[in-house]
């Protein structure tokens, strides 16, 4: 069976205990309950600040604008001090664009460019230089002349004169005898492609035989071949 809850009657009294009212804090509590319970005197390090405080001392004006350098009666602002703290900022990062090696190719192909063309304007001029020292000695045709004793008719008294020549390329070697015109000859050597070589002679034993042969010389220091015509007594015979 369910329990009903009874209602209070309200004529019914009860009696409650009276209530308890706290009093108010006097200006000694107070100042305990600031100071923990401590009592303070003048003389203490700790209301040194708070109960007596000592005036600033008066400084003059003049000194301490002599010291600071600055007058303070001047109503300008202040400059700021050189030797002020500024801050200071890391600097700022940045990626270096990538270099590439394509200058130095073009360098370098200018560089051999240079090179080349510096090799042929020498050569040029060295080649022409010696053609002009060759016409200079040998003329143009080139010609080559010198008196010789050879023993074919002649004498040392009156020697034999050879002039070799190239004539556009076929080497000719001329004999003449000063005093017989019969044994005068003409030697047909070789044929050579340039016009401009040189042809000379020199005479010598080369076999050994007492009769002086002839040895022509055809071309200069730098290129050059020689043939020998042997003298057989009655004129000069070409070796094959």
């Amino acid at each position: 069976m369910q329990k009903q809850h009874q209602q209070p009657d309200p004529k019914q009294t009860y009696s409650y205990d009276p209530p308890i009212r706290r009093r108010t804090a006097t200006q000694e509590e107070l100042a305990a309950r600031r100071t923990n319970g401590r009592t303070f005197t003048a003389e203490s390090p700790y209301t040194a600040s708070r109960v007596k405080r000592t005036p600033p001392p008066v400084v003059d004006d003049d000194l301490m604008e002599e010291r600071d350098g600055y007058d303070y009666d001047d109503s300008t602002p202040p400059k700021r001090p050189t030797n002020a703290l500024r801050r200071t900022y890391a600097p700022e990062t940045r990626r270096l664009p990538e270099r590439h090696a394509g200058w130095l190719i073009w360098l370098i192909l200018c560089v051999l460019l240079i090179g080349a063309l510096g090799w042929m304007v020498v050569s040029v001029v060295g080649a022409w230089w010696h053609g002009m020292q060759e016409g200079w000695t040998y003329g143009m045709p080139r010609t080559f002349q010198t008196d010789q004793f050879v023993g074919l008719g002649d004498s040392q008294a009156y020697p034999d004169h050879f002039a070799a020549m190239n004539l556009n390329g076929l080497i000719v070697v001329v004999q003449i005898n000063p005093t017989n015109p019969k044994d005068d000859a003409i030697y047909y050597v070789a044929r050579n492609n340039d016009s401009t070589t040189p042809v000379t002679l020199a005479f010598r034993d080369v076999n050994h035989d007492g009769r002086i042969d002839m040895l022509i010389k055809v071309g200069d220091e730098t290129s050059s071949y020689t043939l020998v015509f042997l003298n057989n007594g009655k004129q000069f015979v070409g070796q094959a």
